[in-house]
């Protein structure tokens, strides 16, 4: 519940199974599969709703009830959140539910994914019933009065090289304004949600909302302002940023390269700017003065410098009194030979899943089975992106492609072995796609029959043939 643990979030690898519509047994047979992480445990904090999915496998595997009967029966019923129900299957109706909605153009259209994953999702309620839950933070109603586990569930956790979290068990560990503050964003669907707590002024804010809008948080922090003005420190200034004219913004956009294997790509959207570095989220930076910026929630400053003809060749970013230059370079230009040696098939172990690399134009497309056609940006040789997206190719001794590694915010380092584009000697590969091919249920008979098969160590058209008549 502290997000240290490593396991990589389980949205991300349903996504990139190629499932829409899951079952909890479907969700945990992927989890069962990982055989990496994204770090060691208590090393970093990386959100992922992983970890509560599997604390909700938990509580149905010790009280041999469903989730949402146990928090009926322990939670619910106990505080009176009589409108408060866990959607644990898809279609089910909920009475009098606010639908999620979003944008599309000038309309606005549902929002309704169908889907279901308990412990990280799936809670319906309403403002009432929550300030009910709220309040149980005062007195443990649920506890009959201890607090000893409330306390816990607010002490921020410790990494291992003694930095803090900021986040304890489920709740986020900080303070606005100098007050201690107690909070938790939700987001699904279109819906979002924000639980703002000030636990030593007796004050809790809660917002709801169905359209996508991010008024949630920001509207919360506004209102505690005015609410807590006398309490709160004096607000530090925040530091001032001039405005550039775009022609300044332009120049300066391109890559960087910070080390062998990372780049910062600075981007530009009219009068703002963004860099980038691989693996990294995208983080606006805001200029002190023409080639100077700063960054607003990260203690560090970028520094673009120019040659005698007024043309930017570098950067400095530092941060923690710490200085990286990193020289501007010309994006990797791949030939078609080296587009060629990268298109294929590639497989995912982990996932059970594929995808597939096509050449376009003068970049490779991912095509990955569900989702969105993924243009791969090429900024190095062998290292790839597309939007959040990573792609890191690997090589054996010979210099041939075997493998790439992808990653994006909460799952990285997820690698897809290449198929031999003449033949696959990966027969579990052709067995797991026959399987899909009849069933996308890895609880499904098929699966199971598929996996059964492959102990039999027959042909690849023996091991299909057999999966096609036995699935009829």
């Amino acid at each position: 519940l502290t997000h240290s643990s490593g396991l990589r979030d389980m949205f991300v690898l349903m996504l990139l199974s190629g499932e829409r519509q899951y079952t909890d047994a479907e969700v945990l047979d992927v989890l069962k599969r990982q055989r990496t992480f994204n770090f060691d445990r208590d090393t970093q904090f990386m959100y992922s709703n992983s970890g509560y999915f599997l604390a909700a496998q938990i509580v149905q595997a010790v009280s041999k009830k469903p989730l949402s009967v146990f928090a009926k029966e322990r939670i619910f019923d106990p505080l009176g959140m009589d409108s408060t129900q866990i959607k644990d299957r898809a279609g089910m109706v909920i009475p009098d539910v606010a639908d999620s909605y979003v944008k599309s153009g000038k309309t606005w259209i549902r929002d309704d994914k169908n889907v279901t994953a308990v412990g990280a999702s799936g809670v319906q309620t309403c403002i009432a019933d929550m300030a009910k839950w709220v309040a149980n933070f005062r007195h443990n109603k649920l506890g009959k009065g201890d607090q000893h586990l409330i306390e816990e569930m607010q002490q921020p956790h410790i990494l291992s090289d003694g930095k803090d979290s900021h986040y304890g068990l489920g709740l986020i560990i900080t303070d606005l304004g100098g007050v201690r503050q107690v909070q938790h964003s939700g987001g699904w669907e279109a819906y979002r949600s924000m639980v703002s707590r000030f636990p030593d002024y007796d004050l809790a804010i809660i917002t709801f909302g169905n359209g996508g809008s991010l008024l949630p948080l920001n509207g919360n922090n506004a209102l505690a302002k005015e609410l807590l003005a006398d309490k709160m420190e004096p607000a530090k200034p925040e530091r001032p940023a001039v405005a550039l004219p775009e022609a300044d913004l332009q120049g300066l956009v391109g890559t960087y390269q910070l080390n062998s294997d990372k780049v910062a790509v600075v981007t530009r959207l009219k009068q703002r700017l963004f860099i980038q570095v691989t693996g990294q989220a995208r983080f606006e930076v805001f200029a002190a003065k023409k080639d100077d910026f700063f960054y607003r929630n990260i203690p560090a400053e970028v520094v673009f410098e120019r040659d005698t003809d007024d043309k930017v060749t570098s950067a400095t970013i530092t941060q923690n009194d710490v200085a990286y230059k990193m020289p501007r370079i010309d994006p990797y230009v791949p030939t078609d030979d080296y587009l060629d040696s990268l298109s294929g098939t590639y497989h995912s172990d982990e996932l059970n899943a594929t995808i597939e690399l096509v050449k376009s134009g003068k970049s490779l497309v991912a095509k990955v089975k569900g989702y969105r056609s993924l243009a791969l940006a090429f900024h190095l040789k062998d290292h790839a992106r597309s939007g959040a997206w990573s792609f890191d190719f690997d090589r054996d001794e010979k210099g041939s492609v075997t493998a790439f590694r992808i990653g994006t915010n909460r799952a990285i380092n997820m690698v897809y072995k290449r198929i031999e584009q003449h033949g696959s000697d990966s027969e579990e590969w052709w067995v797991g796609l026959g399987a899909r091919a009849f069933s996308p249920h890895r609880g499904s008979r098929a699966f199971r029959l598929a996996r059964t098969l492959l102990s039999t160590k027959k042909s690849r058209v023996g091991l299909l043939d057999d999966l096609i008549s036995n699935s009829r």
